[in-house]
């Protein structure tokens, strides 16, 4: 079961900008499209299931608010990369909602594997949870 869906990556992406996005060509029809889709959310699941397990059983259940959001922020800004182009001004700054958006998830699979956050109904490799010191 993917960790989320095409109307998940277009809550982060905007629907016309993920349909955009999918599109590599005039040509490609609706069902080229959706697959392209659907292959940058598998590739996305394959990066969390890739990045989490020494940390949890994968594939994991799915379910969580935390991996839906992570998949389809990794699927979206998979979907805008395979488009090209430049997304930081001449400081090197992010511009593109979608690039942060992708550092934010990044940033959130850190914590997980660094056992600052649970999954909740996920089997845990290690069995605990350690609750950082802030």
């Amino acid at each position: 079961m993917a960790y989320s869906t095409r109307a998940d990556v277009e809550r982060w992406g905007g629907s016309d900008n993920v349909a955009k996005w999918g599109s590599l060509g005039p040509s490609d029809s609706a069902s080229v499209v959706e697959a392209r889709i659907t292959s940058m959310i598998a590739s996305a699941d394959a990066e969390i299931d890739g990045t989490l397990a020494d940390t949890y059983t994968t594939p994991l259940s799915g379910g969580s608010v935390i991996l839906n959001d992570i998949s389809a922020k990794l699927a979206a800004a998979n979907l805008y990369y395979a488009r090209g182009g430049e997304d930081t001004d001449e400081n090197g700054q992010t511009r593109n909602p979608v690039t942060k958006n992708e550092k934010t998830a990044r940033e959130m699979l850190g914590r997980i594997v660094g056992r600052f956050v649970d999954l909740p109904g996920e089997q845990s490799l290690s069995g605990t949870y350690e609750t950082p010191h802030m």
